[in-house]
């Protein structure tokens, strides 16, 4: 009697009875055990060639894992129960650990229960499974379930987290895979079966309907990207709209709207400082001011250095020099130049940082949650990895493009370059000049820290490739007194 129970268990759960079960297997586990022992012969008029689940289901076949509703059907929109989902998930882990679909289980059968008890007791005894599910395995399994399940058939090291960085930007954006919350039970199941790329969802959105009965379509399609991770797929969500920075320009990167105050006395630096990022932000590089008193040569001066000074905040918009016109009534204009690199070049950096940035995002690199500390520390491990200190002292070098395209840079090319990063994050940061010296002070989480990427990258003289991480979120004070050598 338990054998005809045990029969019609099989069939029921997509198991071919009478398949050869080995009585003991090598210790451990491999993937490589699960390996075809027919050949799909089109027997199920239910499943078309062409169908989505056509490769799945042929592989379950193939795997000796189905034998089909009949021997012309394979039921494929027919809903899976909790006994026939942990049936499944038993003789996965038996094959993979133990060298057999029923070698598990079968030590755990009895005369006596259900036909499903030995691939429960199995499961549970291999810490598969707890009693959640105990009275219950006659209900339709649903979705979530099913994940709870597949997450401890096989070790980690077998499942790729191949969509990692996919998953956490789309699924942190709320717009993707928009039905697995904070509340949904197995949240976690859930989504590592989008990481391993056994999973990419129902609709364009990725939703996984948690609560939804599973089908043994479905079913199949997890199963055998499960046991072939030739069949595991990549997510190919466009999540570009996201977080790409295209389009960005280098007025975008002062984040305020500064109110100009063109008329100003010498010495006020801050409406030196507002003049200077108003000017930035119109995408312009000339200033017509009204000093009030007049000016002579030497309030001219005066009044163009700390407007040079200022400029020097901001280095990554690429001015190291100012000429200027002054009348005694007060009057003065100030332009900005340029004359480390060409236009064209300057727009390269910002190109190059754009596509740094946006490769980051996508692959997970940075991602939703991060604090701004922690995406602050990527763009300078990058910096230190890919630009090395230019003893030639090239024009080019003072620039971003000599730290981002030619990958040699002085200390205001490698501030210029992180400040191009940090803007494109949205992080308010601006230079710090001596006269030998320019790092970086930027408000992280609220709290202002120095960052000086120059003296950072300690492979000095040997290339790129290391970094001094004490460099990275000083306090004023220690910042200020590791300044005295110039860069």
């Amino acid at each position: 009697m338990r054998k005809k129970l045990l029969s019609l268990a099989l069939a029921l759960c997509l198991l071919l009875p009478g398949l050869p079960s080995p009585a003991c297997a090598a210790p451990g586990g491999g993937m490589d055990r699960f390996t075809a022992v027919r050949s799909y012969d089109g027997r199920f008029t239910d499943v078309e060639e062409g169908a989505w689940y056509f490769d799945n289901v042929t592989a379950l076949y193939e795997m000796g894992l189905t034998d089909g509703q009949s021997s012309r059907t394979f039921g494929t929109d027919s809903q899976v129960s909790l006994a026939e989902a942990v049936s499944f998930a038993a003789r996965i882990h038996s094959i993979y650990h133990q060298g057999g679909a029923q070698t598990g289980p079968d030590r755990y059968a009895g005369p006596e229960g259900p036909w499903y008890a030995p691939y429960a007791d199995y499961l549970r005894a291999a810490g598969g499974i707890d009693g959640r599910f105990d009275g219950r395995y006659g209900e339709p399994a649903t979705r979530g379930q099913v994940a709870y399940l597949l997450s401890g058939v096989l070790p980690e090291e077998e499942l790729e987290e191949r969509n990692a960085g996919v998953v956490l930007t789309a699924h942190g954006s709320g717009r993707y895979i928009p039905d697995v919350t904070g509340a949904t039970p197995y949240k976690e199941e859930i989504l590592d079966l989008y990481r391993w790329g056994i999973v990419t969802g129902g609709d364009a959105k990725g939703s996984y309907r948690p609560e939804a009965t599973i089908t043994r379509g479905e079913l199949a399609a997890m199963l055998t990207r499960m046991a072939d991770p030739s069949l595991r797929v990549d997510l190919t969500w466009d999540l570009s709209d996201l977080y790409s920075a295209k389009g960005t320009t280098f007025a975008d990167l002062i984040r305020e709207d500064p109110i100009p105050v063109l008329a100003h006395a010498p010495e006020d630096l801050e409406a030196i400082r507002s003049n200077v990022r108003y000017m930035f932000k119109g995408g312009n590089a000339k200033l017509a001011l009204q000093i009030a008193g007049g000016a002579t040569g030497a309030v001219a001066d005066a009044v163009a250095e700390r407007y040079l000074d200022e400029s020097m905040c901001h280095p990554e918009q690429g001015y190291s020099t100012i000429s200027y016109e002054y009348y005694s009534d007060g009057r003065m204009s100030i332009t900005f130049i340029n004359d480390n690199c060409s236009r064209a070049e300057q727009d390269a950096a910002l190109e190059r940082a754009i596509a740094v940035h946006d490769q980051f995002w996508a692959d997970g690199t940075l991602r939703p949650g991060m604090s701004q500390r922690e995406i602050a520390k990527v763009y300078f491990d990058y910096l230190c990895s890919v630009c090395e200190y230019d003893y030639t002292f090239q024009d080019v070098s003072y620039t971003a493009y000599g730290a981002l395209c030619n990958g040699k840079a002085v200390c205001q090319g490698y501030t210029a370059a992180y400040q191009i990063f940090l803007g494109l994050e949205g992080i308010d940061c601006a230079g710090v000049e001596t006269d030998v010296h320019l790092w970086t002070a930027a408000t992280l989480d609220g709290v202002l820290y120095h960052i000086d990427v120059t003296w950072g990258d300690v492979t000095w003289g040997s290339g790129p490739g290391g970094r001094d991480d004490s460099q990275f979120g000083m306090d004023p004070e220690t910042a200020w007194s590791r300044s005295g050598i110039g860069a």
